[in-house]
């Protein structure tokens, strides 16, 4: 079932529902880490500026946004064509789930006080990889 281009529904009213569907999360953390590429995916295709990661150096980890870009994004991607956004794409129905994946991970932020999100390159490969080369 494909996506409506733009939603009928607004931020607040998609933040409030999947806030009550995570529930309360007991640890707090100054930055969410955000693996598999799929969010750096959604921000290049949506032409969302990302910052440096000053936080650290890291090949697959380059990149960040605050708490606030987060808020400001997930709201404009409510508003924004869905088909503009895969237009921009190589894999236009990837999309279709993607704005409830960015709403989820901003709820996270919030629930856990954020500061910074980290969309990272970084995979389940990658941690194999690294144990079997300890073996």
């Amino acid at each position: 079932m494909e996506k409506e281009d733009i939603p009928n529904c607004t931020f607040d009213e998609v933040y409030k529902y999947i806030d009550e569907i995570i529930g309360k999360i007991d640890f707090k953390a100054d930055v969410l880490i955000l693996t598999g590429g799929d969010h750096l995916y959604w921000y290049n295709n949506a032409k969302f500026d990302l910052i440096e990661n000053n936080l650290y150096k890291s090949d697959k980890q380059k990149y960040m946004i605050t708490r606030e870009m987060s808020d400001e994004y997930d709201k404009k991607a409510l508003v924004t064509s869905l088909d503009e956004i895969r237009n921009n794409s190589d894999n236009p129905l990837w999309f279709d789930g993607s704005r409830a994946m960015k709403v989820i991970t901003n709820v996270v932020s919030h629930k856990i006080n954020a500061k910074f999100i980290i969309p990272t390159k970084i995979n389940m490969k990658d941690g194999l990889k690294n144990k079997l080369l300890e073996i």
